[in-house]
């Protein structure tokens, strides 16, 4: 695979991370446990990037965790 293509993976795989998290964070649970918590963040979601910030931590820590098989 060429170090493009990988690249473009690693993309996508990031792309629907962000979006997972970007749900996970306005899910009715976690509002629930911060309602709960007494704990909330005073900016809006959208405007901290939060789930993006939290998509690229992770993405740093999942590059670091596979392994390419190919030849």
């Amino acid at each position: 695979m060429s170090k493009h293509a990988m690249e473009a993976m690693f993309d996508d795989i990031e792309q629907n991370l962000l979006e997972l998290i970007a749900d996970f964070l306005d899910s009715e649970e976690v509002q629930l446990d911060e309602a709960i918590g007494l704990f909330n963040d005073p900016t809006p979601r959208e405007d901290t990037e939060l789930h993006i910030r939290m998509a690229k931590a992770a993405m740093v820590e999942y590059k670091k965790t596979v392994v390419y098989r190919g030849s």
